[in-house]
């Protein structure tokens, strides 16, 4: 849901003040953590810490009644809420602000994204790709790392892409985002959670 590249200055005050009136404030509750925890393949931790994130930000653009009202049905058939699916359609902002740019020494540029959730691991992403060549990877420590990822000394992993890789991870993304996990490649729908 990439927001209009050059929008009206009032317009965009406008859709701000409404985002603002619209939070909300409320802790995620252990059905909506184990939720998205099974629709995009986060811990726990992970998915609460991105639940607040989606809650608090006013700069998010959210789906009108009409977008959701014509998706609602099939959406909640495979275990998703209005919440799920903005940021499902959201995804590939979420993989931007957990990624980097390295540009190596032949001046050629490489996306650093990080391994987890709906991403999964290397033979994922080596197969969004299209390669078959293996893909590097980088293990760290996270001190930090945004949204709860890689904190209190968490091993995290990155891989490596090229620009090619890079479009071909972010359109693999917005299928997800649009199609859902039981159509874009992402394997067979989960069990839904259960309320507790």
């Amino acid at each position: 849901m990439d927001p209009d590249p050059d929008p009206d200055p009032f317009t965009e005050l406008e859709r701000l003040a409404s985002n603002a009136t619209t939070l909300n404030p409320s802790l995620p509750t252990a059905y909506e953590i184990s939720r998205w925890a099974t629709l995009f393949n986060y811990t726990p931790s992970e998915a609460n810490a991105l639940l607040i994130a989606h809650r608090s930000d006013i700069t998010r653009t959210p789906i009108s009644d009409a977008h959701w009202s014509l998706v609602r049905a099939d959406r909640e058939k495979v275990g998703y809420d209005r919440e799920a699916y903005e940021h499902a359609l959201a995804l590939v902002d979420v993989l931007r602000s957990q990624s980097s740019v390295v540009v190596d020494g032949e001046g050629k540029r490489w996306t650093l994204f990080r391994l987890g959730g709906v991403l999964g691991g290397e033979e994922k992403v080596r197969g969004i790709c299209g390669g078959e060549k293996e893909l590097k990877v980088t293990k760290g420590v996270g001190v930090g790392l945004g949204m709860g990822f890689g904190e209190g000394g968490q091993e995290v992993e990155f891989v490596w892409v090229d620009e090619d890789g890079k479009r071909k991870v972010e359109e693999w993304l917005r299928g997800w985002g649009v199609l859902g996990k039981e159509k874009a490649g992402g394997g067979e729908a989960e069990p839904q959670p259960t309320k507790e």
